[in-house]
């Protein structure tokens, strides 16, 4: 983050805060307000940070965290491929909450036999996602099921599976939500549904 001083047409100084996404302008006194309480700030708000650590056909994999819960939204890429995306982003497995699952597919699940092995994290997701994995050979047994259309907590974060239109057992995107912000991960859409458009 950047700043700049300017003068205001009232005469009065001020403090313009720019961002590769955002100028904010503001009083000196505002400035330092903020810097002082900064951490207060973080810590009532439970500010979150999203990766995409890989997206398409390929493999998909997204990190959501902040200072109460770090977890995964898929994995699917190999085990070292994700561990050294991980690694990248200030994270080892070890440190992560859980992983979600949006659906059985490769793509989205192929790192889940060795990691789950080393690691035992758990798995998120619905039922009908869970019998698929374990009829294709997962052994795992630390699984938290959910039901499509329901929320879930992880940390401060409250989470919504809704339902999509995917070819697969019961697929899901997810709602994210802490301390008044969300985003939503609808993914592998076959066309964009009223209730995807709603959760967005």
């Amino acid at each position: 983050l950047e700043f700049s001083m300017v003068e205001h047409k009232a005469k009065k100084a001020m403090i313009l805060l720019h961002s590769p996404y955002f100028t904010l302008a503001c009083s000196w006194q505002w400035l330092q307000f903020l810097v002082a309480n900064s951490s207060d700030c973080c810590n009532k708000c439970w500010m979150f940070e999203v990766i995409t650590l890989a997206s398409g056909s390929d493999g998909n994999a997204t990190l959501v965290r902040n200072e109460t819960g770090t977890f995964l939204i898929d994995a699917g890429l190999s085990a070292r491929q994700l561990t050294a995306r991980l690694l990248t982003a200030g994270i080892s497995p070890e440190q992560l909450s859980g992983i979600l699952l949006t659906h059985e597919h490769g793509d989205h699940t192929s790192a889940l036999k060795v990691l789950l092995m080393r690691h035992q994290l758990p798995v998120f997701c619905n039922s009908l996602t869970a019998r698929a994995l374990h009829d294709a050979g997962l052994v795992h047994e630390n699984w938290k099921l959910f039901q499509t259309g329901s929320e879930f907590s992880l940390g401060s974060f409250t989470i919504r599976a809704f339902s999509v239109p995917h070819d697969a057992a019961d697929p899901v995107g997810f709602r994210i939500s802490s301390g008044g912000s969300c985003f939503a991960v609808p993914t592998d859409l076959g066309y964009a549904t009223r209730l995807v458009f709603e959760m967005l």
